[in-house]
This record gives structure tokens, sequence and C-alpha cells, in this order.
């Protein structure tokens, strides 16, 4: 049995594999709190490393007809700073990423609710994160964007950033995203309209921010949109119901947020990505070795 066992392990360790690594913001703001922001210098150093080290791919499609294992780099949600932080990066290196983006805040004119929690948390000089995590929570539970910001409060509406904090943490105009979309070293996909957790949506509720958003961004694109990654991302953030509605809308593939790696013989609409911090390039190179 013994051996059995570990026949298989090494079968599946040879077998070709994708890594999906997740971003989210490249910018010099980071906070104690801040786990989803990596520097400008780690990142064109996360990025410079993995070219050198691995096969980078533009898309799933690409890999499945290619014989090598490699890597494939995301970012979710639609900030700026994806933009005038990470595309020159990009471009510097002539390496392939994928944003999938939402689309409810594209011409708002305001930051993600999360953001604000989070300023609605800080002082000057520090951040309470325990109180910020706890009401993060409360309001990642809420079910509708009308919810959620009036529970934030009116400064989700107020110039509450300095200039360089707001063209840091903003999103995406339309026309940005219209102008970012059209590099080839860019892939778009759909994060939903508003950013809900689909798991708390009836299925409904569920495809409407999956359709209305694939509908959209082809609207503006003039392209199709055919991937998908579920907000939050981890398994309890969706459900059977988002995973077949994805598959009826017309997604060909769907992310999740939680470690783990693509096979031929994995879900296509349940893809791990590994979220990667403000981490060295060393300890980039540590944590990918658990899984490629």
């Amino acid at each position: 049995m013994k051996a059995l066992i570990r026949k298989i392990a090494r079968k599946v360790w040879k077998e070709k594999k994708l890594v999906v690594l997740l971003y989210h913001k490249v910018s010099e703001q980071l906070s104690e709190f801040d786990s989803l922001t990596v520097t400008p210098y780690n990142y064109n150093a996360h990025i410079a490393y993995l070219k050198e080290n691995y096969k980078i791919f533009s898309t799933v499609s690409e890999w499945e007809k290619s014989s090598q294992s490699g890597i494939l780099i995301t970012f979710d949600d639609g900030y700026y700073n994806n933009i005038s932080n990470a595309l020159p990066v990009h471009k510097e290196h002539n390496v392939p990423f994928t944003l999938f983006t939402t689309t409810y805040w594209l011409n708002k004119n305001r930051v993600f609710w999360w953001e604000s929690v989070v300023k609605n948390h800080s002082s000057e000089k520090r951040i309470d994160v325990k109180a910020c995590g706890e009401t993060l929570k409360k309001v990642m539970h809420l079910k509708t964007i009308d919810e959620k910001e009036t529970f934030v409060g009116k400064r989700i509406a107020e110039n509450v950033y300095t200039n360089a904090e707001w063209q840091d943490l903003r999103p995406m105009t339309s026309g940005e995203l219209k102008q970012f979309a059209a590099n080839p070293l860019v892939t778009i996909g759909s994060h939903t309209i508003t950013h809900p957790r689909l798991s708390l949506l009836d299925p409904r509720a569920q495809e409407i921010e999956m359709k209305q958003s694939k509908l959209q961004l082809e609207s503006l694109l003039g392209k199709e949109i055919d991937l998908f990654s579920y907000p939050h991302g981890g398994k309890t953030a969706f459900d059977l119901n988002a995973k077949q509605n994805a598959k009826q809308i017309g997604y060909q593939y769907a992310f999740a947020a939680y470690n783990g790696v693509h096979t031929n013989s994995s879900d296509c609409f349940e893809i791990p990505r590994i979220h990667i911090g403000n981490i060295s390039v060393e300890d980039l190179k540590i944590k990918l070795a658990k899984f490629i």
C-alpha cells in the first residue's frame, strides 16, 4: 500500500502543472494591515525572477496546448495602480498577465468600500488592526453593495485621500480599462459587478452579478470575456451554484483564491490561485517550490 501511495504521489508531482499567482495592488503605500499590496521594487523583482526561472503563460488555454508546467500571473479588482505601476514592469520584461475586474466602480469616482473601511480605521501613523478586521468581516458578509456602502458611511463618497493615495487606491475608469485591455500583454476577465460573496446570494442573484459583468465588459472592450474569478475566492466564498452559473453563462475558466495547482485533470471552474504578498524573491522562491 505504501509503495502504491508513493507511486501515485510521484505521478501527481510529475504531471504537468499550472501555478496561478494572485496579486491585487502594486504601490508604495504599504501599511501594517495591508496584505494585498506589493511594492513596485518587490514586484519588479518577482517578475524578473519568474521570467528567468519559469515558463509564463498568458492564458490557461495556452498552457493546455503546451507540454510544459508554468506560471499564470493574475490580478483582482481593477485598481488604477495596475496600469501605473504593474503594467510598466510587464512591458519591461515582456511578461503577460490577467486582470479580473469588477464593473460597478469603473466610473463611480470613488474607492472600493474596503479601502474606505481601512481609511476609517486609520490614524496618521497607524491602523486599528483589530477593529478594521472586524469591520471588514462584517461588511463582506452583507449581501448588496447598497448595504455595504451604507454601513461604511459617508466617507465612501468623500475626498479623504491625498492625490497620491487617490491615484494608487482608486479603481480604473472605463476609459482606462479600455486602454489597458488593448495592450497585447493584458488579458481581461470578470470579477462580478459589485464584488459580493457569491455563496451568500441565491442562484438568480449570482447569475446577475456574473452574467451582467461579462456583458458590460464585452460591450466596453469589444471582445469576448471567457474568464471569471470568484470574489473573496476562498472555499466558502462560492458554491456549486456559482460554478454551474459560470459554466452556463459562457465562461471557459473560473478561478478561486486558495493554495493549489491546476492540472489537466483539475476542475476548470475552480482553479486555485496562490496569494502573493509583499515578500522577497527568496521567500517567493520558497513558496513556489511547494507547488512546482
